[in-house]
């Protein structure tokens, strides 16, 4: 059932932006960690604002591409902890896990075709 809309979808990505700047204050991430949430941060901007949406900027990568990516990237956040080495330290693994999670359940539910 996919019922957000592109222009639900890309208001949740910039608020996603917000929540990844402040995450590693919010919840302690380590240094390491919280370094990589930043930059993070700001690649999901970059993406979000060069998508083709109602709130896309310079509207270069198309919806259904952006929906690619992020279904990969879900896969990738809920991998990293391993791939990365930071497994060992359950607060940064929780919260990179439950993210990728939550990035995919978005993926889920977004209609990608949409206008």
């Amino acid at each position: 059932m996919r019922f957000l809309t592109p222009k639900i979808h890309t208001t949740i990505d910039y608020v996603v932006v917000i929540f990844l700047w402040i995450s590693p204050s919010i919840f302690g991430l380590s240094n390491f960690v919280s370094t990589i949430t930043y930059v993070l941060g700001c690649i999901h901007l970059v993406l979000t604002m060069f998508t083709d949406s109602q709130y896309g900027l310079f509207r270069i990568i198309s919806f259904p591409l952006h929906g690619w990516i992020e279904l990969v990237v879900s896969a990738s956040l809920i991998a990293a902890p391993w791939l990365l080495g930071f497994s060992g330290n359950a607060v940064d693994r929780i919260f990179y896990v439950s993210f990728g999670i939550a990035v995919f359940a978005t993926w889920l539910v977004t209609d990608y075709r949409g206008k």
